[in-house]
């Protein structure tokens, strides 16, 4: 496909330091201390915004040890990896402002944001404080509400955690009074802001708006020893899929499981993945996620960067010519595995064994074998993630202004604006549709396909 070879010319590799991947022998980094309005002292812990790129890399040891160490939870998406990856893909022109909180010369606490600027006449005219890895910036009218990461949250050693809440509460209300909005996206419920800063906030002269979001399904492993117990716990149906799809592998010899195990392998099966989803969302008349060689771009660095770290569980079902059948893109981080992205070959003839779902049995009963706490199947409401999960939470996106400034002005051309790009996106996406439709019927069946599919997608919207 043409995006694959335009993806592989135009984006080089992210680089991971591999003195890194050992984090507990990491040394503590020393960050310059410049007294500047953005270092605030009080007492042994020091607040330090970072600014510079420069700055972000020196973090690399230090980050990677508070993520892993933290008692509170946190996720593959909060890792130093996929943070400075997202940013170096879509960092673009705005600006880093990572919170960091310092004691002694340890990091023990960090809020990874970045200053979104609207610009209009060359004025920025609203600023916002955005969490890195959040929403991709668009760039082709497709991604605006697209955001390749699952959670969010601030980070926090919990040794300090009053005394650090209570710092970046103040912190972020002081922010209120220079920016328009903090707007942070992609919240876990049972995360670091939502147990420990919202309500400190709430307590505050600050206007908040929280909107739920997508819903997240998980199997929580705590208590189950062997995969017949997980089972076990399943409706007699699914129970009955899971099983079958095993014995294909294992009886019936009708294909295989493999993994990949060096980087030759992780890109080959990445290119199939890409090439199997883009084709099945083709088909349904959808440009599909890859359709943006940034998005390509930066997941098959951070698939190569997790492979370094060896975080990365990436499989696939073949059959005997060595075609695939599915794919299953994973990632493992402290005591969790982050099923993040699959494709499956549903026109081919095995497909009816369940390629896909041997690949998630195996996935489940190595996690359950190798003491994992829980398998997250990430977001989105799909069928088969609701039958095989057994525990669920929801997003929240939360929106912080100030209650006593208001950017009346800035307010209007922001809605302004947006409404503008809306309508510029929809036409944006309206023609890449289209565009899909030639490619996949030619140009004298494409109007009459594409009116057909319009049609569809307003039956069901």
């Amino acid at each position: 496909m043409y995006f694959l070879k335009k993806a592989k010319t135009e984006a080089k590799r992210f680089p991971v330091n591999k003195k890194s991947h050992d984090i507990t022998k990491a040394d503590d980094p020393r960050i310059s201390n410049k007294h500047d309005h953005d270092i605030v002292c009080e007492r042994d812990l020091v607040i330090q915004v970072i600014e510079k790129e420069e700055q972000f890399n020196q973090l690399e040891d230090q980050w990677n040890k508070l993520v892993s160490s933290s008692e509170m939870q946190t996720s593959i998406f909060q890792s130093y990896d996929w943070q400075r990856v997202w940013w170096h893909h879509f960092g673009e022109e705005n600006k880093l402002k990572i919170v960091t909180i310092w004691f002694n010369g340890l990091l023990v606490a960090l809020a990874p944001l970045y200053e979104n600027r609207i610009k209009l006449f060359n004025g920025n005219w609203y600023r916002k404080l955005e969490f890195i890895g959040n929403r991709v910036p668009d760039s082709k009218g497709l991604f605006y509400d697209y955001s390749p990461t699952d959670y969010l949250d601030f980070i926090i050693d919990k040794s300090f955690k009053s005394k650090v809440v209570s710092k970046l509460t103040d912190w972020l209300i002081g922010k209120l009074l220079e920016y328009d909005e903090v707007l942070l996206d992609e919240l876990p419920a049972d995360g670091v802001f939502y147990e420990n800063l919202l309500p400190e906030l709430e307590k505050k002269d600050v206007n908040i708006k929280q909107i739920r979001k997508e819903i997240c399904y998980q199997i929580d492993l705590k208590g189950i020893d062997t995969i017949d117990d997980y089972l076990s716990s399943l409706s007699r149906k699914q129970r009955y899929e899971l099983r079958y799809s095993k014995k294909a592998v294992l009886k019936k010899k009708l294909f295989e499981i493999e993994k990949a195990r060096n980087e030759e392998q992780v890109i080959d099966f990445f290119n199939e993945l890409v090439s199997m989803h883009q084709e099945r969302w083709n088909k349904l008349g959808y440009p599909g996620i890859f359709y943006d060689s940034r998005v390509y771009n930066f997941l098959r660095d951070i698939t190569l960067a997790c492979h370094k770290r060896g975080s990365l569980r990436f499989k696939r079902a073949v059959e005997k010519e060595n075609n695939s059948l599915a794919l299953d893109l994973a990632f493992s981080f402290n005591d969790v595995i982050y099923d993040y992205q699959k494709a499956l070959d549903s026109d081919h003839k095995l497909a009816k064994y369940g390629p896909g779902n041997a690949l998630l049995y195996f996935l489940i009963e190595d996690g359950i074998n190798t003491g994992y706490s829980k398998i997250d199947l990430m977001r989105g409401g799909e069928r088969y993630k609701r039958r095989v999960s057994n525990s669920s939470s929801y997003n929240w996106e939360v929106s912080l202004k100030s209650a006593t400034k208001c950017n009346k002005k800035g307010q209007k051309i922001y809605e302004l604006q947006n409404q503008l790009d809306q309508i510029l996106r929809k036409g944006k996406r309206e023609l890449s549709l289209l565009n899909i439709q030639i490619m996949q019927n030619g140009w004298i069946k494409s109007i009459p396909s594409y009116y057909s599919f319009l049609k569809k997608r307003l039956q069901n919207s």
